[in-house]
């Protein structure tokens, strides 16, 4: 039998065998900062002496939501509910110490259709592409030469105060993200907005480039379309050569030549810096459309770009989407009154 647990630092390397995604992991450069932060906590599963689940949980939308993540079982222990054990450990554990949260959930990759509760909140259908490593030389030899590369610089990089008024400032936010239920995805981690603890979060923990068509000034300030893209390092067992990392660019756009637009920034915009940093650098793309771009659309341009799409990932071309949601939490209490409730409502009454 599983016993559960908070995980130590002591845990980090056992925890980061345990490679998902096919060596583009991150766990491994956030796993000592979710044991520290205040706002988060991470927890391990262990049997026959070893450690064989992890999974860790984040609180966001100023301790009203928490979020699961990261979460991974060895190989030879799926499949015999032992990472379910350990959410219900961690929820139980999390829950008990922050007592006002009142939604959970996540965001996860998806193949079809996904059937949801009616009090489940959705806050993200996004189609995704992956693209294989490559240097970023490569790519910024592609720039100048192309005219559909020409317009990737009209776009504006925001700074630090225009990106808290971009989720800070109602009309705005329910124009970009409003679909969403007034949530944003940034790497695959869900915030509400209008909410200052959350740009504190995404800045500290995401640190995003964060591109935008925004006109006015002062309180006139608007904007129609947005993009985020995070740096993500990535642990090098699976590629022997060279420091790898990944960008996660999520685009939140209404029109679908905007939304190219900001896919040409971004890409520019990275590979610019990549190329500035010392030693062999490949980087790795994904690409979350939370607009009307098609997949074939964005795979066209970053093959015409010298990029190979990744075919066997996450679903590979069967159209895969990154899907996010929140369900209420009910609590203990709650439960055993609605169960009284429902026992004496199928209870017959006597007759007199």
């Amino acid at each position: 039998m599983a016993s559960y647990r908070k995980a130590t630092l002591a845990d980090r390397q056992q925890v980061v065998d345990m490679q998902v995604y096919e060596g583009l992991d991150y766990i491994q450069n956030v796993y000592n900062q979710h044991l520290t932060e205040w706002n988060s906590s991470a927890y391990v599963g262990e049997k026959d002496g070893k450690i064989v689940a992890f999974h860790f949980i984040t609180l966001v939308d100023d301790g009203d939501t928490i979020i699961s993540r990261g979460a991974r079982t060895r190989e030879e222990y799926k499949h015999q509910g032992i990472i379910n054990g350990l959410y219900e450990y961690a929820f139980n554990d999390f829950t008990e110490r922050y007592p006002s949260v009142s939604w959970k959930g996540g965001v996860r990759h998806v193949i079809g259709h996904v059937t949801t509760k009616p009090e489940t909140r959705i806050v993200c259908k996004a189609p995704f592409c992956t693209m294989k490593p490559i240097s970023p030389d490569t790519i910024l030899r592609h720039y100048g030469k192309s005219g559909r590369l020409s317009d990737y610089g009209s776009l504006q990089q925001l700074t630090k105060g225009q990106i808290h008024r971009l989720f800070t400032t109602q009309e705005v936010a329910t124009k970009l993200f409003g679909e969403y239920n007034d949530h944003v995805v940034i790497s695959w981690m869900p915030y509400r907005t209008m909410s200052d603890t959350n740009v504190q979060i995404i800045m500290e923990h995401e640190n995003p480039t964060v591109f935008a068509d925004i006109g006015g000034a002062g309180s006139n300030f608007d904007c129609t379309s947005a993009s985020f893209s995070t740096r993500v390092p990535l642990y090098a067992k699976n590629y022997p050569s060279g420091t790898h990392v990944k960008f996660d660019i999520d685009i939140y756009s209404s029109d679908r030549e905007m939304a190219l637009k900001h896919l040409y920034s971004q890409v520019y915009h990275q590979c610019t810096q990549a190329r500035a940093s010392k030693g062999d650098i490949k980087i790795h793309f994904m690409v979350f459309l939370n607009c009307p771009l098609e997949r074939e659309a964005v795979f066209d341009a970053l093959v015409s770009m010298g990029m190979k799409p990744r075919t066997n990932f996450l679903g590979g071309l069967k159209d895969p989407r990154m899907f996010g949601s929140l369900s209420p939490i009910e609590r203990a209490g709650a439960k055993e009154d609605r169960k009284d409730k429902t026992k004496a409502s199928l209870t017959p009454t006597s007759k007199l």
